[in-house]
């Protein structure tokens, strides 16, 4: 049975989001108002967890996310209600965006992919691997414009691809690269923001570009003829990532706080993936400015999101992935992604999936 969304208006008064898009303007940042208090300022009273811990009053965990999908999906279905301690959104544009709030010491938790995850391993960010998820939809695709004389990966070699560096969309690019034996250094890389990366393509500066499914269908009504080269799915490694910070696991309340979130995001993204009509009105039409009929065919295509266990595979792939990017220049020096995977924070992760249904 679907539940009935809360009004916008108080959606706003509830929350408190703020924007990183760099961490320059960190003194101009809003506060825009109080997460989960129903004052709207005041700090959560503490209690205990579904699992019985303790979390003390006052305990407010900060969230950063490239997307408002947990913090509207919390809302929305009313899995954060009874919060017994308060969460700061805060808005990043890119993975790396992230990692930058990160070395700040500006958040918590942060959601991003599997490239900017090594990136954080690379830099030694105090951080660790705690969440992991991954869709069977096409997730992040690479398609040639019209006219490009790009028909299949093979073509590519000599041609001009737009992803960002540093991206999960770099990543991506270096794993289909990789899979009919091309490097990054076999084609010219254009190297805009992930919010240009659709653009390249409209205006000819590049003859492929990796964007999301979300793009390809606005691009392919108006350039039907172009052509789908892969996409995420047919790869092995994709993946979403949630990173948690070392000091945030060292502080007994709020580490509780923390993986009492965990537990109620994956309720979360189950609402999510069982009520397409709210999520296509609310996320896609009014957050993303989507038309309902655009809306409607980009939330068919992108497939079920789902929190995955983290095991041997999972962690194999994304090593053999920053392997690629040494060797593709992406990195200065080889990196062992050991040291973000605890097998604290994986166990607790995985017995987090054991007691919550997923369908």
């Amino acid at each position: 049975m679907s539940r009935s969304p809360r009004p916008a208006s108080s959606r706003t008064s509830d929350r408190r989001r703020r924007s990183l898009a760099g961490l320059l303007l960190l003194p101009l940042l809003l506060v825009t108002a109080a997460a989960c208090g129903e004052d709207g300022g005041a700090a959560a009273a503490g209690g205990e967890t579904s699992s019985g811990e303790k979390i003390p009053a006052g305990v407010t965990i900060r969230v950063g996310e490239q997307a408002p999908t947990g913090e509207l999906s919390f809302e929305l279905s009313g899995i954060g209600d009874d919060l017994p301690y308060d969460i700061e959104y805060v808005h990043f544009d890119s993975g790396p965006l992230t990692n930058e709030g990160f070395a700040a010491g500006e958040i918590d938790v942060g959601s991003l992919g599997d490239t900017p995850a090594i990136g954080a391993a690379a830099r030694d960010l105090p951080v660790k691997v705690f969440a992991t998820t991954t869709s069977d939809g096409p997730g992040s695709l690479l398609v040639a414009r019209p006219g490009s004389g790009v028909e299949t990966l093979e073509d590519l070699e000599g041609k001009k691809v737009a992803f960002t560096t540093g991206t999960a969309q770099q990543g991506f690019a270096l794993r289909a690269l990789d899979s009919v034996g091309l490097k990054q250094e076999d084609v010219t890389q254009v190297d805009v923001p992930l919010q240009d990366l659709p653009s390249v393509l409209e205006s000819g500066d590049a003859d492929a570009s990796v964007i999301s499914y979300e793009a390809e269908v606005t691009y392919k009504q108006a350039h039907p003829d172009a052509i789908r080269l892969t996409s995420a799915s047919e790869l092995p490694g994709a993946g979403g990532f949630h990173l948690v910070a070392d000091e945030a696991l060292a502080n007994e309340g709020k580490k509780a706080a923390i993986y009492d979130y965990l537990e109620r995001r994956v309720k979360a993204q189950e609402w999510i993936n069982t009520h397409d009509d709210i999520w296509i009105e609310e996320f896609y039409v009014k957050e993303r400015k989507q038309t309902p009929e655009n809306a409607a065919k980009v939330i068919e295509g992108t497939g079920t999101t789902r929190f995955t266990p983290i095991s041997d595979e999972v962690t194999e792939n994304h090593q053999h992935l920053a392997d690629l990017l040494f060797e593709a220049g992406g990195l200065d020096a080889e990196v062992d992604l050991a040291t973000i995977y605890d097998p604290d924070a994986t166990e607790r992760f995985n017995e987090i999936l054991e007691e919550v249904p997923q369908s």
